[in-house]
């Protein structure tokens, strides 16, 4: 083979080549490095990013520090306080147990008779009509209350009275008070006399408390009761006043419990309407209607107090209540309150 006779390539000299070497200038400033310029990925993070973070850990630290010391842990409630699971504030429901005890049974009894304003003492009460019933035990469930006058006439009311008043008696009430409506009550044989203490101690087995008599000064209900001192009697009418009105009260006492302070008495609570004849599962007022529990309960006309009971078959469907008594160093259990459950 022959030797190629072809000249080698030329080759352009580049300008940096052509350019001669500038000489070394300590103040000439350095190229920068390309590992640095935009859109590369720095090998290290820059010294002032440390030192930011550097700033931040170290002032985080010093805060932790600051509210440990400032604002230690709470210390752990001690737990025989009063509201501890061991002392409740309040008795609960586990807390109670039926009440067997035929004494302290019949003695509920009788004080849900007196502030039912009756002398029924069976398990269910029923109270006919505005007058000497509805009106007078709704302030009970409402949660108004009686007034120291209502719940004297209620223990009054309980009570048969002492004799009947003769005409000396009556006229020295009539020149007392100026009444002279009485008369019309001792005419009709209707009046009855309740020694003073008599009454005052029942009405202090019922509440727990003194009666204030400064308190029903000038003040009247339906009935009222008339004190003269020269007899020392208080003098009321045996039968009812005021007139009547279409809300019947049902009352099933449906349970007796006990605690160690406390006495309760559990209520169904129903209303049956002579306007409809339907019996609602609550109390009936002015404003308001509770639902239906029974329509068209009974026929036109007025009814036998039977056709309205409420019993162990039927009472958790109407308005619950709880009637609390509370136990007196005495044994005996006084009168508190009502809560609607």
């Amino acid at each position: 083979m022959e030797p190629s006779t072809n000249p080698a390539p030329s080759v352009e000299p580049t300008e940096a080549a052509n350019t001669p070497a500038k000489p070394y200038s300590p103040n000439a400033p350095v190229a920068p490095d390309p590992k640095g310029l935009p859109g590369s990925k720095p090998s290290r993070a820059p010294i002032w990013c440390l030192g930011i973070i550097a700033i931040i850990s170290i002032t985080a630290a010093a805060i932790f520090a600051y509210l440990y010391f400032t604002y230690p842990a709470p210390t752990p409630a001690p737990q025989n306080n009063c509201l501890s699971p061991a002392q409740p504030a309040e008795p609960t429901s586990d807390d109670e147990v039926e009440i067997t005890d035929t004494n302290l049974l019949q003695e509920l009894d009788r004080k849900m008779a007196i502030l039912h304003n009756t002398t029924e003492t069976g398990p269910f009460l029923f109270k006919r009509g505005m007058g000497l019933g509805y009106s007078m035990v709704y302030p009970l469930y409402s949660g108004e209350g009686l007034s120291n006058l209502a719940r004297l006439v209620h223990v009054a009311n309980s009570i048969e009275g002492d004799h009947i008043v003769n005409s000396v008696e009556m006229q020295a009430i009539i020149d007392k008070t100026g009444y002279t409506n009485i008369a019309k009550e001792f005419e009709r044989g209707d009046m009855k006399a309740i020694e003073r203490e008599t009454l005052f101690a029942k009405y202090l087995d019922t509440y727990g408390e003194e009666f204030d008599e400064e308190s029903i000064v000038n003040q009247r209900y339906c009935p009222t009761y008339y004190y003269e001192p020269t007899y020392d009697f208080y003098y009321g009418p045996i039968t009812g006043c005021g007139g009547t009105g279409p809300y019947n009260g049902l009352y099933y006492k449906n349970k007796y419990t006990t605690d160690d302070e406390h006495a309760y008495v559990y209520v169904s609570v129903g209303t049956f309407n002579e306007e409809d004849y339907n019996i609602y599962c609550g109390l009936i007022t002015k404003d308001s209607y509770p639902s239906i529990c029974e329509e068209s309960r009974v026929p036109l006309g007025y009814p036998d107090d039977d056709d309205y009971v409420i019993d162990a078959t039927n009472y958790q469907k109407y308005a619950q209540y709880r009637f609390v008594f509370n136990k007196a160093d005495n044994g005996s259990y006084y009168f508190s309150k009502v809560e609607k459950l």
